[in-house]
């Protein structure tokens, strides 16, 4: 990985979060430091006080690339989301022009993938952001299969809020000039979605057709507990959308309103909360624990 020194910008600055991550943080940091560019990348780690091995794996490459690797010790736990905040916040902060993203239990496979993401980027000012193919590991089983087959290349804001979660979050390079996180940012658990999201308003999201990562599926991976409680999910995407919706002042209204609706609709066995003088947000009212009491009184009588 080319050096960056510490009163130069890097172009790339790399987020990478972990927590008890012993099995699979080093070849994640191993595919940022093999990669090749002729531009300066420097890797910003945030452990939220493993209770494994992965902080004493972190601070030895820390040691070895001082100057490639910023590592970010918590001394307690303070959760996945503030120390997501933490490591964008270092990321941002650096003046890189680029940030890449890859979580401590995936991993990239090709040395070249920052500077094809970056002379794409480069060469298109109206893309925002820029993503590619990855592969989809099952640890449980060992299989392999693509991550999710793409239709088109380029796509637009209302795509995105129609597509929701498609883009492997290892595969994610955006532009941070103009950026930044509004406050509602960090109270939503799918970060992803949001950060796809918040950059389609900047700017079309553009797919490269090469697979240059592998996302591991594993029963300690926080999609994979996402995905495991569906009405969790539903409700946090649409407390995900009306947040957007107020944000951009209404202005994809229509389209949030639909996918909002399509959402609750697969939902409607769970959810008939037809209480009109509650005026709270909606998933705020189907979250709610009063909510929750009466529907298992009805479901088991």
């Amino acid at each position: 990985m080319p050096l960056v020194s510490d009163t130069t910008p890097p172009m790339v600055a790399v987020y990478m979060i972990c927590y008890n991550c012993e099995a699979y943080i080093a070849q994640a940091i191993e595919g940022v430091l093999r990669q090749q560019a002729d531009f300066a990348i420097r890797l910003f780690i945030g452990d939220d006080a493993s209770t494994d091995a992965t902080a004493s794996i972190c601070k030895a490459y820390k040691e070895r690339f001082p100057q490639q690797i910023e590592l970010l010790l918590h001394p307690v736990n303070i959760g996945a989301v503030n120390n997501a905040k933490t490591v964008y916040e270092a990321c941002l902060n650096s003046g890189a022009k680029y940030v890449a993203m890859c979580e401590g239990d995936d991993y990239w496979t090709d040395p070249d993938k920052l500077q094809k993401q970056v002379r794409l980027l480069e060469a298109n000012p109206q893309y925002s952001l820029c993503f590619h193919e990855a592969v989809l590991l099952n640890m449980e089983t060992g299989e392999e299969e693509l991550y999710l087959e793409y239709s088109r290349d380029v796509y637009n804001t209302e795509d995105v809020l129609r597509t929701g979660a498609f883009v492997p979050t290892l595969s994610i390079v955006f532009r941070t000039a103009g950026f930044h996180f509004p406050a509602w940012y960090f109270s939503v658990s799918i970060g992803d979605a949001a950060l796809v999201l918040m950059n389609s308003i900047r700017g079309d999201i553009v797919l490269m057709r090469e697979k240059m990562g592998v996302y591991r599926k594993h029963r300690a991976g926080i999609s994979v507990a996402m995905e495991a409680n569906q009405i969790r999910l539903a409700l946090e995407s649409v407390k995900l959308l009306h947040y957007f919706n107020l944000h951009t002042q209404l202005a994809f209204d229509a389209v949030v309103q639909e996918v909002n609706t399509d959402t609750l609709y697969r939902l409607k066995h769970f959810t008939p909360y037809r209480k009109v003088s509650d005026t709270r947000p909606l998933w705020q009212k189907l979250g709610a624990a009063d909510f929750w009491k009466r529907k298992v009184k009805e479901l088991v009588g």
